[in-house]
């Protein structure tokens, strides 16, 4: 599954990267797009998604998690029950901005109003503060593994699977969730290690037929900084973090 891949250029944060060079690799040029980043309307979302027309592959990656609701094109294309495995420090279901707006922040909202093949979201890793925002009418169809219930019961990152009701699954990772040791973002970061993290799609890997994964949280910079040892160094980081991702995505059993 992971020997091709789409890479998505919304912010050249790739360039500096070099896990996908040993991989077949489909380039989606998004540089030029205008009023994307963080929110998108969804007539720009539309454009995006035919952008995407020849990014086939089933796993991408989408940069930073500025980006992430592009995710929700990609859950379209899911033709069977499906849940979503969303492994991220937030929730990305806060409330929508109106009838034409999509955000980073509350694209698993409208996922959840409009995909009805979409039976059950389950959040991993996220901050308790954020799970505890949950809206009430959706708490039937989300199941959370928190940072603390992580923490606290390490033995539950084995049994994430068991409480998947469907066969397929898409998994989205927003590198946010793992701990500023391990990764550099734009956004607050939780906890997990790198290792929980694979330990984790591995169990999903033995346990259920994966239709797609993505992943996002690059470090998204301005052309100087990018150019300091610092953000050189956790571009390094972040690329390795990639490499072990994309191995893991190559060992999935593929929906049909």
């Amino acid at each position: 599954m992971g020997s091709s891949i789409n890479v998505l250029n919304f912010d050249n944060v790739y360039l500096s990267q070099r896990f996908y060079e040993t991989v077949r690799t489909t380039w989606v040029d998004l540089t030029d797009l205008k009023n994307v980043n963080r929110c998108c309307e969804l007539a720009s979302l539309e454009q995006i998604d035919r952008r995407l027309s020849n990014a086939r592959h089933r796993v991408t990656f989408i940069g930073s998690g500025n980006y992430h609701y592009v995710t929700l094109l990609f859950l379209r294309r899911v033709r069977v029950p499906f849940t979503l495995i969303l492994i991220d420090n937030h929730t990305d279901m806060d409330p929508l901005l109106g009838d034409s707006l999509v955000s980073c922040g509350s694209w698993v909202t409208l996922a959840l109003q409009t995909l009805p093949l979409l039976k059950q979201v389950i959040l991993i890793g996220t901050a308790d503060e954020y799970a505890a925002e949950i809206p009430l009418m959706e708490r039937n169809r989300v199941a959370v593994f928190s940072q603390t219930q992580l923490r606290e019961r390490p033995w539950l990152k084995y049994t994430i699977a068991r409480t998947i009701p469907t066969q397929a699954v898409y998994i989205s990772i927003d590198k946010d969730v793992l701990h500023d040791t391990e990764v550099f973002t734009n956004w607050d970061q939780g906890n997990l290690t790198l290792t929980e993290l694979l330990t984790i799609l591995y169990s999903l890997r033995r346990a259920r037929k994966v239709w797609g994964m993505d992943v996002c949280g690059e470090y998204e910079s301005d052309p100087l900084a990018a150019l300091s040892s610092e953000i050189r160094y956790w571009a390094q980081k972040n690329s390795q973090v990639n490499h072990a991702l994309l191995a893991a995505a190559d060992n999935f059993s593929q929906a049909s």
